[in-house]
């Protein structure tokens, strides 16, 4: 490809890191847990049990068989 490219670096260099990061937004983080276990029980790896974070969102992450890496989210509810 890099000869149809006039050697653009991004066909001559290894490429590095993952490809991309699908983020899975979910109703609540009861929801966010569900789809993180039944993810992980059809082959997915995980990679951090969801849990909430400072910013306000319940997040797990989990790797494809490709080790793309992604999220499973869900925005935790304000104490009134």
């Amino acid at each position: 490809m890099a000869e149809n490219t006039n050697g653009h670096f991004s066909f001559i260099e290894e490429r590095k890191g993952q490809a991309f990061e699908l983020n899975f937004q979910c109703e609540s983080p009861e929801a966010v847990r569900g789809m993180y276990e039944d993810f992980v029980s059809k082959g997915a790896t995980p990679i951090t049990e969801p849990k909430s974070k400072d910013w306000g969102h319940t997040t797990g992450f989990f790797a494809d068989p490709d080790g793309n890496i992604h999220s499973i989210f869900a925005v935790n509810p304000i104490d009134a």
